[in-house]
């Protein structure tokens, strides 16, 4: 089933329908809560309003925030805090009280006791502000807003008296060690300054040693420097001697300057001579030939000069040479001889450089290690004169500040004629006695009561309806019996006052009952109720009234045996003498049929039916009368007994086409419903759903 949906009107009608539990429960609680304020005793209250000027002992102030503390008013939270806790001591309580009732103050003696006192007692610090508001709260039986007044009053005195004797000791002990203090600092800044001036005649001061430091590492650099160049030209000259070493070795001191080589002539002759022989064969061959004697002589000839000319090979030519001094080694040599004059010249320079190395460097390790002792010593000296003249300056400030205490203090004494001043309190409004109590508050008493009242009238109503035994919603009925809901009709009551929405209601319930389970035919049908507190006779007749104006014929038989009333509703006459259908045989059921003042409207009234409503649920023409009613009328209603007291309802369900339900969720109760609905279906007659009422 789908989840049913509450509104807030259902809730509504729940409380309206337990109106008079929630009317008890609201005066009940209502009336107890005035009676038990009445009885209570009377509490009367006084209060205060006081300004915290300033502290009575401020604690030291910075040369920043000395004016903004004391001229201006600065206040410390915590010592309001401290102010307002005070009030409410047991000392300061007990002092109060005895000073009243040494002073013989009526009514004194009916003070409570200090702890009442302190509980009663409220000092509250306004957000923000320098207001403290004090209050006191005492019953009619101890004095009341009188003595909370006076007692205020004196608590107040008290606190002042206090703060002013503790202000102005305490200033006076102050500006007494700040003087004692002062005076020393002064013979230390003095004996401070003299060790400075000793110790800077006698060492000098750190500001003359750092300029000498910083001259001897410049020279000590520049030394340092000059060192590191001769020592790279002294160690490329040697790498270059050695090399000039290797090149005189390769170049000899003395070369070949110049070379002649010439011919033998005896070989210059036999050569002139073999071509001369040459040339005489070339001329003599072109005249004789080349076969001839005198070629061949000459061949001969050429050939014995050409060998004898093969011993001459190895004295073809004779060479003569010149040698003289080579320049490249004279001039290697030069470069040799110079580069070690000035590798002498670099070492001895390299020594002179070291030796003055040597002294900066014990000049300046001599240097360094004075100058952090003096350093040292000096920036000590330096540093406790500062502070000494720090504290000189905080101790001035702090004389200074005592000083305006005092003067503020004496100050705010001779103002005491106008502004209730004193130990940094000023009573802006005194403690006056207020004749209203403030307890018990009858209006709030009230309206907390009436709202509990109401509170607690609803969650009954609320119990009651969830524990009770009957539904609270028609929606209940449909998710729990899974019964269609058919409609709602208003009761008697809201029928006389509004008889439009009464039709309508019957017109909905019509057009449900039609609509409702299309294949179940609705010719007859059953009306009925559990237990018969449900007007179902009216429902009957206002349905039918209903369903005549759309349907041809429409029949109402009021088959309520025991108790019939259709006919009275119809305003028909009813014949209690006349014998039923069912006792004359010879008498017909149309005679007994009453036609009422509405179109197409019948009634067959119970005292037609039956003067045995037993017999007449017995007889065996029960279901022939039937059959004969569908074949005239094209509906018809029965308004049957009730389901519960008895089986006429049942019985009568055998013979109709479905059974309509007229349930009252005010009146019906779950377990009648619940048996209902289990008779009806041991018929197996269709139910279309319910009606409430």
């Amino acid at each position: 089933m789908p989840q049913r949906e509450v509104h807030l009107r259902d809730y509504l009608e729940i409380l309206w329908k337990h109106d008079f539990v929630i009317c008890l429960s609201f005066l009940l609680i209502l009336g107890t809560a005035l009676i038990v304020s009445v009885r209570l005793p009377k509490s009367y209250a006084a209060s205060t309003l006081i300004l915290f000027i300033q502290p009575p002992s401020s604690p030291p102030v910075s040369s920043t925030s000395l004016f903004q503390s004391v001229l201006s008013g600065g206040v410390d939270r915590s010592e309001m805090e401290t102010v307002g806790q005070r009030f409410s001591s047991t000392s300061m309580l007990a002092s109060a009280i005895e000073k009243l009732e040494d002073a013989d103050i009526r009514g004194a003696r009916h003070l409570p006791s200090i702890p009442s006192l302190k509980q009663n007692l409220k000092a509250r610090i306004r957000s923000d502000t320098r207001y403290i508001e004090l209050s006191l709260r005492l019953r009619e039986d101890e004095g009341g807003e009188r003595n909370a007044a006076l007692l205020m009053n004196q608590l107040i005195r008290e606190m002042q008296a206090l703060r002013s004797r503790a202000e102005r000791a305490k200033a006076d002990h102050r500006r007494e060690f700040l003087d004692q203090k002062l005076t020393e600092l002064l013979q230390q800044v003095k004996k401070q300054e003299e060790a400075a001036l000793q110790f800077v005649r006698k060492s000098g001061s750190p500001a003359t040693l750092y300029p000498r430091l910083s001259s001897l590492l410049e020279h000590h650099t520049r030394l340092r420097d000059a060192q590191m160049q001769i020592e790279r030209e002294l160690g490329g000259a040697q790498l270059e001697l050695k090399h000039l070493r290797k090149e005189i070795e390769n170049y000899p001191a003395y070369v070949k300057l110049s070379e002649t080589t010439s011919h033998d002539p005896i070989w210059l002759f036999q050569m002139e001579k073999v071509a001369d022989l040459e040339s005489q064969r070339i001329g003599l061959a072109q005249q004789v030939g080349e076969n001839s004697p005198e070629i061949k002589a000459l061949d001969a000839q050429i050939a014995d000069i050409r060998s004898n000319l093969k011993s001459f090979v190895a004295a073809k030519g004779v060479t003569s040479s010149t040698q003289g001094p080579s320049s490249l080694h004279w001039r290697i040599q030069d470069q040799f001889i110079n580069l070690q004059l000035m590798i002498l010249r670099s070492e001895n320079s390299l020594t002179q450089i070291q030796l003055q190395l040597d002294g900066v460097t014990r000049e300046l390790q001599h240097l360094v290690t004075e100058i952090p002792e003096n350093e040292m010593y000096f920036e000590k000296l330096r540093r406790e004169i500062d502070f000494i003249h720090e504290l000189k300056k905080e101790i001035y400030k702090q004389s200074l500040e005592a000083e305006i205490l005092i003067a503020e203090s004496d100050y705010w004494r001779s103002e005491s004629g106008h502004r209730r001043i004193s130990g940094g309190i000023e009573v802006v409004d005194p403690p006056v006695p207020q004749k209203i109590p403030v307890s018990p508050r009858i209006k709030f008493v009230a309206i907390v009561a009436g709202i509990i009242g109401c509170i607690i009238g609803i969650s009954v109503a609320l119990l009651i309806e969830y524990f009770g035994n009957t539904y609270r919603l028609a929606a209940d009925i449909q998710s729990e019996l899974d019964l269609l809901h058919l409609g709602t009709i208003a009761t008697l009551k809201e029928r006389e006052q509004s008889f439009p929405a009464l039709s309508e209601d019957y017109r909905t319930v019509a057009a449900n009952i039609d609509l409702s389970q299309p294949e179940i035919r609705k010719q007859i049908l059953m009306l009925a109720s559990c237990d018969g507190d449900e007007d179902v006779s009216a429902v009957t007749a206002n349905l039918g009234t209903t369903l005549a104006s759309v349907k041809e014929a429409v029949l109402i038989v009021d088959c309520n045996l025991s108790q019939p009333v259709q006919h009275q509703i119809f305003d028909l006459s009813s014949d209690a003498d006349r014998t039923g259908v069912f006792e004359a045989d010879q008498m017909d059921w149309e005679d007994v049929i009453q036609h009422t003042d509405i179109p197409d409207l019948d009634l067959l009234s119970a005292s037609s039916l039956s003067s045995h409503p037993i017999d007449f649920l017995r007889l065996p023409r029960l279901q022939t009368f039937f059959q004969q009613l569908r074949q005239r009328y094209e509906l018809i209603l029965i308004d049957a007994p009730p389901i519960l007291p008895t089986a006429d309802s049942l019985i009568l369900s055998v013979h109709c086409d479905a059974v309509v339900l007229v349930v009252g969720l005010d009146r019906t109760t779950r377990e009648m419903l619940r048996m209902s609905r289990a008779r009806l279906e041991n018929t197996q007659t269709p139910v279309l759903g319910f009606i409430e009422t």
